[in-house]
């Protein structure tokens, strides 16, 4: 099922692209590329800050270390 999502997300780009192209000239279609690689960039850019690494202290462990 994934691989199939993959193929048709493929082939929707495909037609969409080259619907751009036919239409408004390769130039249009490169600033779209463009536009939408910078927007994934900043999704990611946002999505790592949302994340908060872990804390020494939150990685201490509460067991004791001596030997019984």
């Amino acid at each position: 099922m994934f691989v199939s999502i993959i193929q048709v997300a493929i082939a929707v780009g495909s037609a969409v692209g080259g619907t751009i192209v036919d239409r408004a000239g390769f130039h249009a279609d490169f600033t779209l590329g463009l536009g939408l690689a910078l927007l994934g960039l900043v999704a990611l850019q946002r999505l790592a800050a949302l994340e908060r690494p872990a804390t020494a202290s939150s990685l201490d462990c509460a067991c004791d270390a001596s030997a019984d």
